[in-house]
């Protein structure tokens, strides 16, 4: 049985602030939620919850055995629970919080990293949380590891932003730059983009 402090805390990171306070946010859902439990480098799965339908799945399939040991690391939950944190028109069967690991490296080894990578992918003005989640899934298809974002896209752990991803946020690296122009500029590449509405690719020297 959930509390009412740990159903009311769910249903905040519904809201981007408190995710931002907290680097928590929520994955629904069984296969995206295994999908971030299995990224233990970047993610600590630090709540999980079913309803009790589904518990016998969870311990079956050793998910428990992933979980960080915090209290409570485990719950089963009655339907009308989950109903009060799902973000979901329907709510799913399983819910969890996962806690955002930072990175360690410095600003500018971050922007090294992007710098040294073959292939990245830098987005503008990306407010719809269902494109955006796709195109970070398109990112992990095709085994792009950076995703660098414009300060006017909306989160990448939004709820809907995450449900889009199938699991795809547990493996880009996401930075978010107000002066795009500024790290993009000076590489001496070539930066190829594709400018709504209509104008076809643009490709011009960095």
């Amino acid at each position: 049985m959930a509390s009412k402090g740990l159903i009311k805390r769910v249903r905040q990171l519904q809201q981007k602030k408190y995710r931002s306070q907290t680097n928590q946010f929520v994955v629904e859902g069984s296969r995206a939620i295994t999908e971030f439990i299995k990224n233990k480098d970047a993610f600590d799965c630090v709540h999980l919850l079913t309803t009790k339908e589904q518990a016998e799945v969870v311990v079956h399939r050793g998910v428990l055995d992933h979980v960080v040991d915090v209290d409570p690391r485990y719950q089963s939950v009655t339907p009308l629970e989950m109903s009060k944190m799902t973000g979901l028109s329907t709510a799913c069967d399983s819910l969890a919080v996962f806690q955002r690991k930072l990175p360690d490296e410095t600003a500018e080894e971050v922007r090294q990293n992007f710098r040294d990578s073959q292939l990245s992918l830098a987005l503008d003005s990306v407010r719809d949380p269902g494109n955006l989640g796709t195109l970070i899934r398109l990112c992990d298809w095709f085994g792009m590891r950076n995703l660098l974002l414009s300060s006017d896209c909306c989160d990448c752990y939004n709820p809907k932003v995450v449900r889009a991803t199938s699991g795809g946020p547990t493996t880009p690296e996401f930075q978010r730059e107000n002066e795009r122009e500024r790290e993009l500029v000076g590489h001496g590449d070539e930066v190829p983009a594709d400018v709504a509405p209509g104008d076809g690719g643009a490709r011009r020297p960095a």
